[in-house]
């Protein structure tokens, strides 16, 4: 569970630091793929990406304090690749 919510934290801080690129290209994605798309869905959005990564890593056996920084990393990484929209 703890990872479920290190994941949601994660994404819902990215989605409100990016706001508004990201409600800005979640119309266009859906329409040149042809699918409603909103935070939940979007391909490129934090939600799916962080769900992705919490799938992968749920069956990882690490300590809490690896598990941490492991999620740190997506947030400054997703930061990075967010910023230029």
């Amino acid at each position: 569970m703890k990872t479920g919510l290190a994941t949601s934290s994660e994404a819902n801080r990215l989605e409100e630091q990016f706001h508004e690129q990201l409600a800005d290209i979640e119309p266009r994605i859906g329409q040149l793929f042809g699918f409603a798309c909103d935070h939940s869905n979007n391909p490129f959005g934090p939600a799916v990406i962080g769900h992705a990564y919490r799938s992968v890593l749920q069956d990882v056996p690490v300590l809490a304090r690896a598990r941490q920084v492991a999620y740190t990393t997506l947030r400054d990484v997703l930061s990075d690749q967010l910023a230029p929209l």
